[in-house]
């Protein structure tokens, strides 16, 4: 999103159908240029919200510039692009709890108050969190054995197919997924283990309260998304095919549990998943800072 040249696309696109925010916005900006602006807003509000400065204010500015440049992508675009979907899922769930009590600079400079001890503003963004990466997987795996073509997606050469679309549309070749097309007994089993992730990982939202099996699902995640990396991006160049994705496993881990962090009856501060809520924000900001160092954009 941070590094679309979208001048580029406004100049060579026959036509902009608005979509998200773009439809609401367009009949009050005149010129649609004027919002490639949230480049540099949405970069400045990541590196802020990192740093843990004015953060609340910064990460939902950084939210909203998020959105606005995915909008105006797909505005631009009719390719879907998956890393815009679970990113903003990701972003807009914690901007419903308040960051910046915890490993900030805020804490120090403005003493923020304490006492915000509730479930609801700090394990419950978590938890969605954690179920809506899970059901964008979880439609994937729907969307293949129920809307298309049901189990002959891995009991095809359905996916020796893609894999080969792959390459002729990124206009990219990949060793590895040149080896998995060319090899019946690699690209089938690969294909099932596809979806046998995308389908299981969303059981991991009935062990929240189960760290050592929330972070199994956690693992699978991880492995989903190396999969997907490895077979569908240009490894081993590290920002092709979102690799980003894998940090927000960090959804998946009880930060507090396995770091034995102890709880006292004097201090609010130590509400369980304020670790958790640290962590997920400055990696879903470091995420989108990734973005700026790719080089090419991904297809699918």
């Amino acid at each position: 999103m941070f590094y679309t040249n979208y001048n580029e696309l406004l100049t060579y696109s026959a036509h902009i159908e608005p979509k998200g925010i773009i439809f609401l916005l367009l009949p009050i900006v005149k010129d649609i240029s004027i919002l490639f602006v949230f480049k540099y807003i949405g970069f400045t509000a990541a590196i802020l919200t990192i740093l843990g400065i004015f953060t609340n204010i910064s990460y939902k500015l950084l939210t909203f510039s998020t959105f606005t440049l995915a909008s105006l992508y797909y505005s631009f675009n009719t390719v879907a692009h998956h890393e815009f979907n679970l990113t903003c899922l990701a972003m807009l769930i914690l901007c419903f709890t308040h960051l910046g009590n915890y490993l900030s600079v805020d804490r120090y400079l403005f003493k923020k108050p304490t006492s915000l001890n509730s479930t609801i503003t700090y394990s419950f963004p978590i938890a969605s969190g954690q179920f809506l990466l899970s059901w964008v997987l979880f439609s994937g795996f729907i969307a293949k054995l129920i809307f298309f073509s049901g189990s002959i997606w891995f009991t095809s050469d359905n996916f020796r197919n893609i894999l080969l679309i792959q390459s002729l549309v990124s206009g990219q070749a990949s060793l590895i997924r040149e080896i998995i097309a060319n090899h019946i007994y690699l690209y089938k089993p690969m294909a099932f283990i596809n979806i046998l992730l995308q389908g299981s990982i969303i059981l991991g939202c009935f062990f929240f309260k189960k760290p050592k099996i929330r972070a199994f699902f956690g693992i699978l995640f991880i492995l989903e998304c190396l999969g997907l990396f490895i077979v569908m991006g240009l490894m081993p160049f590290p920002f092709s095919f979102n690799m980003s994705w894998i940090l927000l496993a960090s959804f998946f881990i009880d930060w507090d549990h396995f770091f034995k962090k102890k709880k006292t009856s004097t201090s609010p501060l130590t509400v369980k998943n304020k670790i958790a809520l640290t962590v997920l924000s400055g990696l879903i900001c470091i995420n989108c800072i990734l973005s700026i160092l790719g080089k090419e954009r991904p297809y699918f």
